[in-house]
């Protein structure tokens, strides 16, 4: 099942990390994950499928440029 996500929800999501105690918040877009902080004392990447995270997996909200679907 796809769905469509408001952008400016995501990116007050993303914003509001700390005031929702979440350690981080990832999402998968076309095959590929993003999370917003690819720490692997924090998140462990085998739980994405990955050895270890990449640049590319780091989440840029400058990149967000209109309501995100699968």
């Amino acid at each position: 099942r796809c769905i469509t996500l408001d952008k400016e929800y995501l990116l007050d999501i993303v914003k509001r990390k700390e005031e929702i105690e979440a350690d981080f918040i990832a999402g998968e877009y076309r095959k590929k994950f993003y999370i917003t902080a690819p720490n692997e004392t924090i998140a462990d990447p085998k739980l994405f499928g990955v050895e270890s995270f990449q640049p590319e997996n780091q989440f840029n909200p400058e990149l967000v440029t209109k309501n995100p679907n699968c």
